[in-house]
């Protein structure tokens, strides 16, 4: 009786969870021309939503339109929830277009783009002045094998000096031997 429970108790969440991922929010989307559309998108998380939308016009409508990457340059929710286009070159020098949600506004507007739904992210980040524009990934292992045998692992990351880079070296007070995390919560301070 007691997995009985326990089984309902996971069918109901689970059931409370598809309901609401269909639930439309207000919100608004930014077409190719630069028009803001004001109309209800389907909130799901920011992975779903890094390739495409579903979006209508009102409320009561029933057709939802499918928009991708292609389409549009941005969109938000009227909570606060704002996504907008990146483009960037992948390792195999091929152009990648995503939405990327917004973080931080101010002087240096920082982006993440979520890969998977838990922990593979990459940040966009954009300086006004002076204009500077990176795309931080995260650090990549490899591991290299000597002709005697030996093996050791590389670590590839080229993040600490983009940030310095994009702050302009705002980031002095960061001592050349702390190395700050890739985690989203280091990079945004």
């Amino acid at each position: 009786m007691k997995n009985f429970y326990h089984f309902l108790l996971l069918l109901l969440t689970f059931l409370s969870y598809a309901v609401q991922a269909q639930i439309p929010h207000k919100g608004y989307i930014v077409n190719l021309k630069k028009d803001t559309i004001q109309g209800y998108i389907i909130d799901k998380t920011d992975h779903d939503l890094s390739s495409k939308i579903e979006f209508k016009k009102e409320s009561k409508d029933g057709n939802l339109i499918q928009y991708s990457i292609k389409d549009l340059l941005g969109f938000g929710f009227n909570y606060g929830r704002v996504f907008e286009r990146m483009a960037f070159r992948d390792s195999l020098n091929d152009s990648v277009k995503v939405f990327a949600k917004k973080i931080l506004d101010g002087k240096i507007r920082l982006f993440v783009w979520r890969k998977n739904t838990w922990d593979k992210f990459d940040f966009f980040l954009f300086n006004r002045d002076p204009v500077r524009v990176v795309h931080l990934t995260e650090p990549t292992k490899r591991v290299i094998k000597e002709d005697n045998g030996k093996e050791y692992a590389v670590e590839k990351s080229n993040y600490m000096g983009l940030l310095k880079y994009v702050k302009n070296d705002s980031v002095s007070h960061v001592a050349k031997e702390k190395k700050i995390k890739y985690s989203e919560k280091e990079i945004i301070q």
